[in-house]
């Protein structure tokens, strides 16, 4: 057993609803493992990438986000699946799917 995980997915129709000042884009998804993560707008965030079993593999904080940010994320070390992003920071509170494939 592990410990106790909570998601909260969002569902979005691709209409901004005014809750976060901050937009978040990753790509290549899918990808090899090397993903570029773009956000847009004034918040102090952290990612997490977290594989299937809720172990987080990726860590990074106090990412400052001034207008507009652009960072690698860096799997190439892991194996072909699916994983998520989660984003936290002030205003943005988001999970995004990366699938790595080869």
């Amino acid at each position: 057993w592990s410990d106790e995980f909570v998601f909260t997915i969002n569902t979005c129709v691709g209409i901004f609803d005014g809750q976060s000042s901050v937009q978040a884009t990753i790509y290549p998804n899918p990808g090899e493992g090397l993903f570029t993560l773009e956000l847009t707008g004034n918040d102090v965030v952290q990612l997490q990438v977290i594989n299937a079993i809720g172990e987080v593999i990726y860590k990074k904080s106090d990412v400052k986000v001034d207008g507009h940010l652009t960072t690698d994320i860096n799997l190439n070390g892991f194996a072909e699946g699916v994983y998520f992003l989660k984003i936290d920071g002030n205003t943005l509170h988001e999970f995004q799917k990366i699938v790595i494939t080869r």
